[in-house]
């Protein structure tokens, strides 16, 4: 305990740190990207005490950040109401990515049918940006557009309810991603998958999307979990 209060010393006098009493969602959010970034460990205890001064909230807010963030799978709560981060297991991760590449899989579908053509070019312009990335060898960068991609075309379905499933999973993904340094080296195959992606969402071709998204999301999970870099 001593040493986490430690860490965060600094932080409860950091001028960038204190969060708006009124916004309890902006310390949920924090608390979240916390746990998905790795700088809460699993199994983990997440102390009241310290983040109500580290945020200047009473432990209202924290306890309901706490509740919302179970729901999430994120924490257990104990039956003296701390909050423990979870150990995410490769079957948990297995599991969600098979609900995950379905998700992205219909939304591919949705996007051919319904997309307007001024959203299948701003696909196309962070695609050219992501081949660019690779050229350059950026692996961190060709990542995070790789993610804004994927993101874009859940968004561009037009399936609100498809997009609430997805970000939720999305975040147990990210976490899975930076407990094994998912960055690596870059692929060739990875590109190309992309480029057969938004070739056939280009020519709105539903079969293709299909086909293409569902051989790029099998790509990622072999590499998930399997460490392969097919």
């Amino acid at each position: 305990m001593a040493d986490v209060a430690g860490r965060y010393v600094a932080d409860i006098d950091s001028p960038a740190e204190p969060i708006v009493r009124s916004l309890p969602r902006q310390i949920l959010a924090r608390l979240r990207e916390e746990i998905i970034s790795g700088k809460w460990a699993p199994g983990e205890r997440l102390p009241s005490n310290v983040l109500c001064a580290r945020f200047g909230v009473s432990h209202i807010p924290i306890r309901e950040a706490f509740k919302v963030l179970e729901a999430e799978g994120f924490v257990v709560l104990t039956p003296n109401r701390a909050a423990v981060v979870t150990q995410p297991t490769v079957q948990d991760t297995a599991e969600k990515l098979q609900v995950l590449d379905n998700l992205e899989t219909l939304a591919a579908e949705l996007v051919c049918q319904n997309a307007a053509d001024s959203v299948l070019r701003d696909l196309m312009a962070l695609h050219q940006e992501m081949a660019a990335r690779h050229r350059r060898a950026d692996a961190a960068g060709y990542l995070e557009l790789n993610i804004q991609i994927h993101h874009k075309i859940v968004e561009a379905s037009g399936n609100a309810t498809l997009g609430d499933f997805h970000q939720v999973l999305s975040r147990h993904i990210q976490r899975a991603r930076e407990q094994v340094n998912f960055t690596g080296p870059l692929t060739q195959a990875s590109l190309q998958q992309h480029d057969l992606l938004m070739k056939a969402l280009r020519s709105r071709n539903v079969e293709a999307a299909r086909r293409a998204m569902r051989e790029h999301r099998a790509a990622v999970r072999r590499r998930l979990l399997h460490g392969s870099s097919s």
